[in-house]
């Protein structure tokens, strides 16, 4: 399949809330079949025949589900999972392959692969399978989400802690909720951030605006975090949240939302 643009496929029987699988397989004998059988339980299903494509839809898209072939153009050795994003890290993924080594198969245990099939498939031991990976991907995410909300609390609650000793002095809540109000724009903020969309603008922690200030800058998360006084991680968390938040899924979407806004 010679298109750099994945073939996105969805059955008239599909549920929406099935989930997004991106399938890499350069045989169309084996590709097609299986992309049928996800989109019949429900899947949308992007096919992809290179590791050069597979890459680029990862970075461009988030999924519920990644299924490759090693033996194949641009993932002879796994290049996909070694190139992925941290974004896209957190994608599950499902190794299928017809020429099975002891290497690829301890590279596949190292890169935290959840399953490594051999061809030809047990078609409903793969659906089976694939069922499986989506739901803990997905737990695996809202356990993230929630380890990021936490850590921003946490960050707020030691911030208001300090405040208190000093009169006068009280910041606003990180978020919005029952009895939490909402914390208004900030003048000082950089003209890209005044001119977010209200409810975007609104849906961002005091955090996460300072955070997104320096990214907009052109600082690189060590330096954010030297700045700002907290750890690489904690910039990393902040930066899933706004990604989640602003609905974009890399840095580089990130900047050009920011810039599309501000013209």
């Amino acid at each position: 399949m010679p298109g750099t643009q994945p073939l996105s496929s969805q059955s008239s029987q599909s549920a929406p809330s099935a989930g997004r699988i991106l399938l890499a397989d350069d045989d169309d004998d084996v590709r097609r079949p299986i992309a049928r059988l996800l989109e019949q339980a429900g899947y949308r299903v992007d096919q992809v025949a290179t590791g050069e494509d597979a890459s680029r839809a990862l970075d461009a898209h988030e999924y519920d589900l990644l299924i490759t072939d090693i033996n194949m153009p641009g993932n002879r050795n796994l290049e996909i999972l070694h190139g992925r994003t941290e974004a896209a890290a957190s994608t599950p993924v499902i190794v299928i392959t017809g020429y099975p080594t002891v290497p690829t198969a301890v590279q596949a245990l190292r890169l935290a692969v959840v399953d490594y099939m051999i061809k030809p498939l047990d078609l409903d031991q793969l659906l089976e399978r694939a069922h499986k990976a989506v739901e803990k991907g997905r737990a695996l995410r809202a356990v993230r989400r929630a380890q990021a909300d936490a850590a921003a609390w946490s960050e707020w609650l030691q911030s208001m802690q300090a405040a208190l000793s000093t009169p006068g002095t009280v910041p606003l809540p990180t978020s919005t909720g029952p009895g939490v109000p909402k914390a208004p724009r900030d003048e000082s903020d950089t003209d890209i951030l005044r001119r977010l969309p209200e409810e975007e603008y609104e849906c961002l922690s005091p955090r996460e605006r300072e955070v997104l200030r320096e990214i907009a800058a052109g600082r690189r998360v060590g330096d954010v975090a030297a700045k700002l006084h907290i750890s690489p991680h904690t910039v990393r968390n902040h930066l899933k949240s706004i990604f989640r938040k602003l609905d974009v899924h890399s840095q580089v979407a990130l900047l050009g939302k920011l810039t599309r806004n501000a013209d």
